[in-house]
């Protein structure tokens, strides 16, 4: 053994500093003219040996009286050829002392790239000496001691095992990278392979020099002292996770101590000196007589290191059990879910960095959607063959670790968009485990921009100005926090591609209060005004609106009135209301072919408006008397036909057959609906609008009630069988 490692008990020991004496200068001029560096090559007669070694004369060893070991000097003579396979030069050789035959051989190793694997020990030790002793005694820069360093780690890995090499290799390094702490990198995984009571030096010394100095100690350097320590061995599912592991160590260390551990280093202390293999000299890792404090002997800094170890482990069992039974999900998307959040966030594995760069190149698209089956393709990392809510919303929890967002939110829908839909993609505000809950006024805020956006659609494709209308809703509601806001507007960007029906604006209308209801009218009105001339579509659905919310809409013209007189510079009179919606209707197109026949829209004039309406006025009573002889005659054609054919006009015989069955039973699964439609002839999907749009016509209100099964609206049931007097 080389490293011997002398105990003291007294910190402030020190011995005297003879290591700048004249014989020391000597011989580092000596060395500096004969080591020829990294990169630079020299040559003996015809022959380039290359460099890394001590080439020249003078340089005499420190210890013996002699010329030093390595040194080759050129002045010796060199056999012409080889005149035995074999060497005795010893376990020191020294090149002065070697035979001319065994200089030849030496030297041709040197020139072909010393790499032989059939190279003579002694000619291996030669050239070790000469790298040892330019790394203990001559001090050189740090990117030519990374050079050698590199060079003796290569001739470990060629020659160190077979050759009985190893052990001497292992010292100098470890000696070498003790003489500079500050150098060492903290490799806390690389401490799983140390054997032996005591801490590797270059550690020890690191640590010493930390604890020494009074500097705080970092969680990799704990990490790294008490697995060192740690005899327990690892069980196999924790050799799985140690990277893992490690991040999360270090992680939870910072939160206990956030600027550092600070240990006293008590009064023992030690040093180390090396003996070189040549033996040709001798250094002290601390020339100075300063002693480093023995961290070796300190027990707190274990303590809490394994207190943090097994909090880490503890959090990571979730995650090494789902390794356990399935190791090949290793670096998949579903297993990164299973860290503790603030790991999943700051330590992304391969496939959640690819979902996340997928993610910010859709965001950065124009439209910034993507399709339900793109999302779980990358979550599942392959093709996924059908659609489970809880695996959309783990989707969507995966996308929120790099602070990306999905809308609609699948946590907040109890029916997840079908694999072909798109979604919404949006940045969230920061990274987090899942997204955050939306506050009590996103809710109500969302149903307002649909039932705004139902008008808006009504026209055909929504046009800037309406746009600009029904995202004004967002920034006028002062209630709404930052993160509503932010999700509110990919809600709408993903509404904005859908098709808002007339049956699904009922849920939203009675969800609201009063004071909503108020603000989704004058926001429709100002949209059915911002096109011109007005379409007719666009009053039709607001009067949709109004009828949905259990208003008159016979108000929406006056509500127009007023709309366009504001547009207008607000010169028209208030209109008089119109006498029923079949008039209201009637006077619209009155207006419209009075005004723009060719336009095919609704040019709302606000003096002919006026003259309309009170024509409207006049005739009122003649129509009125008209409208109920019409009612009459219907009432008396509905009494002589069959009264369930009169309860079922507007649906045909087969839709009218469908009613009738599923008015059976008051629950239907979704299967059970869709095996009935298949039976009469329907498609599922058809055969529901269409009833509903009949029962929403004929009674104010939709048959079947759409959730995780089908249920028969008891308000229109009773009015059926009233009707039908059953």
């Amino acid at each position: 053994m080389y490293l011997r490692r002398e105990d003291r008990w007294s910190a402030g020991s020190r011995r005297a500093n003879t290591s700048r004496s004249y014989r020391a200068e000597s011989a580092r001029e000596a060395a500096k003219r004969c080591w020829v560096p990294p990169g630079e090559s020299a040559t003996l007669g015809n022959t380039s040996i290359g460099g890394m070694l001590y080439v020249g004369t003078g340089l005499e060893a420190e210890l013996g009286g002699h010329a030093e070991n390595c040194l080759v000097d050129p002045s010796l003579p060199v056999a012409s050829r080889i005149v035995r396979d074999a060497t005795d030069a010893g376990f020191a050789p020294r090149y002065d002392e070697i035979s001319p035959s065994d200089r030849l051989g030496y030297l041709r190793w040197l020139a072909s790239g010393r790499s032989d694997p059939n190279v003579a020990p002694p000619f291996l030790r030669l050239y070790f000496f000469g790298l040892e002793r330019r790394l203990v005694v001559d001090e050189p820069s740090d990117s030519e001691r990374d050079a050698i360093i590199a060079e003796v780690r290569r001739l470990d890995r060629l020659y160190g095992e077979e050759y009985g090499l190893d052990e001497e290799l292992d010292e100098l390094l470890e000696f070498v990278l003790a003489l500079q702490p500050g150098t060492v990198a903290p490799e806390p995984l690389a401490m799983l392979d140390h054997e032996g009571p005591d801490l590797p030096l270059p550690l020890a010394a690191s640590l010493g020099h930390r604890v020494a100095a009074g500097a705080p100690i970092s969680g990799k350097w704990l990490l790294c002292w008490w697995l060192a320590q740690v005899e327990k061995p690892l069980r196999a599912a924790e050799l799985r996770v140690l990277e893992e592991f490690v991040e999360l160590f270090e992680m939870q260390f910072h939160k206990r101590y956030p600027d550092g551990l600070i240990v006293d280093g008590g009064t023992s202390g030690y040093d180390v000196r090396y003996e070189a293999a040549s033996g040709t000299f001798v250094r002290q890792l601390r020339p100075d007589g300063d002693l480093l404090p023995d961290v070796d002997r300190l027990r707190r800094p274990a303590r809490i290191a394994e207190s943090i170890a097994d909090e880490c482990w503890h959090a990571l069992d979730p995650y090494c059990r789902m390794l356990t039974r399935q190791p090949f999900k290793k670096g998949s998307v579903e297993a990164q879910l299973q860290l503790p959040a603030d790991l999943a966030i700051s330590f992304p594995n391969e496939g959640l960095k690819a979902m996340h760069a997928w993610a910010e190149e859709q965001v950065l698209a124009p439209n910034a959607r993507a399709s339900v089956r793109d999302v779980l393709r990358f979550y599942e990392g392959r093709p996924p063959k059908g659609l489970r809510k809880p695996r959309l919303v783990a989707a969507a929890n995966a996308l929120a670790l790099g602070g990306y967002g999905l809308a609609p939110d699948p946590r907040f829908k109890k029916r997840p968009p079908h694999l072909g839909q798109s979604v919404a993609l949006f940045r969230l505000p920061a990274k987090v485990a899942e997204p955050a809950d939306m506050s009590e006024h996103y809710a109500p805020t969302l149903l307002i921009l649909k039932l705004v956006l139902f008008a808006a659609q009504a026209a055909g494709a929504v046009s800037e100005a309406k746009m600009r209308l029904v995202e004004g809703l967002i920034d006028r509601r002062s209630c709404l926090e930052p993160a509503d806001r932010l999700r509110l507007r990919a809600d709408l960007r993903w509404m904005t591609g859908q098709k808002i029906g007339p049956l699904s604006i009922r849920r939203p209308c009675k969800a609201l209060a009063r004071q909503e209801l108020d603000e989704v009218c004058e926001a429709a009105v100002k949209i059915a005004c911002a096109d011109k001339p007005v379409d007719p579509r666009s009053v039709e659905a607001v009067q949709r609106l109004y009828r949905s919310m259990g208003r008159s809409p016979d108000t929406v013209f006056a509500s127009l009135h007023r709309g366009t007189a504001k547009l207008d510079s607000g010169r028209m009179p208030a209109p008089q209301q119109p006498a029923s919606p079949r008039l209201a209707f009637r006077a619209a197109r009155r207006v419209q072919h009075a005004t723009s026949p060719a336009s095919g829209g609704l040019d709302l004039d606000p003096e002919r408006i006026s003259a309309v309406v009170e024509d409207t006025r006049a005739v009122s009573t003649v129509l009125s008397e008209v409208f109920a002889e019409d009612e009459q005659e219907q009432a008396a054609a509905a009494t002589n036909g069959s009264k369930p054919q009169a309860v079922y006009a507007g649906l045909d015989s087969t839709h009218c057959a469908l009613v009738q069955e599923l008015l059976d039973r008051p629950q239907w699964s979704v299967s059970e609906f869709e095996a009935l439609a298949k039976r009469l002839g329907l498609l599922a999907g058809g055969a529901l609008e269409a009833v509903n749009e009949w029962s929403f016509e004929r009674f104010g209100d939709v048959l079947l009630e759409e959730d995780d099964e089908f249920t028969i609206n008891l308000d229109v049931f009773q009015e059926l069988h009233e009707e039908l007097g059953t």
